[in-house]
């Protein structure tokens, strides 16, 4: 998968590697003696593209458009299959008002599991769509905190991004003129999909933000250890604790892949287990 710029050797059906190479954005084939069978494109019109494998040799892809962000379903091969569901796309680039940038900018957040079952949301929304094939089935949704950001996380958050800019104290009126703050905080920071399950990160708290709120394709840097549960039903099943601040990879059965972060912000590779008790209410999809 490439939610970010995480990535791997996939295997078609008929044998050949399919290598994704995000400096030329295709996906280049070679077959099992080495020999080089071509270059797919990617045309996604973005540096990193946002693919995820949904099942056999058929990916999810986003294509992000200047409005609209489509999310289409597309073989290995390169044969384009159909549409899943095109959204009005989240605000980019500077406001044409003041020209600053916003931090924490809402973000398409989305994942896949098997039989073809995706989960579309947005940072900003406190609701979930779910999809199985092009059919949208069902929409969670749940009652935001209504909560304004202070002026000391405000602060936090322009300290971050004035060292990025190279403001080696964090001084926030360094950015201040460049960047710009949203009213109120994300709904979430992430979304995954399991074998039954939808799994929503929380937000982490603001002064354990750092840089890659800014700097990195995917939310890592965001989230905290806790996730709420959903069944694909819509009910909601409880909250799981990771322990340490997690970027999920993969779903796979009662497994979880990934990476966490101590409290050094060192990362190392995780993989932990869905409690049997959890997965016993969740039943089978």
């Amino acid at each position: 998968m490439s939610g970010g710029a995480t990535l791997c050797i996939l295997l078609s059906s008929s044998g050949d590697l399919v290598l994704p190479d995000v400096v030329i954005e295709s996906f280049v084939v070679f077959s099992t003696d080495e020999t080089h069978q071509g270059n797919l494109r990617f045309d996604t019109r973005e540096t990193i593209p946002r693919w995820r494998r949904l099942s056999g040799d058929t990916l999810m892809v986003v294509v992000q458009g200047k409005q609209y962000d489509s999310f289409v379903r597309r073989k290995l091969e390169g044969e384009w299959r159909d549409t899943v569901v095109v959204m009005e796309a989240p605000a980019r680039g500077a406001s044409p008002i003041d020209g600053r940038w916003t931090i924490l900018g809402d973000k398409i957040l989305w994942s896949v599991t098997g039989a073809n079952r995706v989960v579309i949301s947005r940072m900003t929304q406190p609701s979930v769509a779910l999809f199985k094939g092009v059919t949208l089935n069902r929409v969670i949704r749940w009652t935001p905190r209504d909560v304004r950001l202070s002026e000391a996380d405000q602060n936090t958050l322009l300290g971050i991004a004035a060292k990025v800019m190279g403001d080696g104290n964090g001084n926030p009126e360094s950015a201040r003129s460049q960047m710009a703050t949203p009213e109120q905080p994300p709904m979430m920071a992430n979304v995954e999909a399991g074998p039954g399950f939808v799994l929503v990160q929380r937000l982490r708290p603001f002064e354990e933000m750092d840089r890659r709120i800014l700097s990195t394709f995917r939310v890592s840097g965001l989230g905290e250890s806790l996730w709420d549960v959903f069944s694909w039903s819509g009910d909601y099943l409880g909250v799981l604790d990771f322990g340490d601040n997690v970027e999920v990879f993969r779903i796979r059965g009662d497994t979880v892949v990934g990476i966490r972060e101590d409290s050094l912000a060192v990362v190392h590779p995780f993989i932990g287990r869905i409690p049997k008790g959890l997965i016993r209410r969740i039943g089978t999809y």
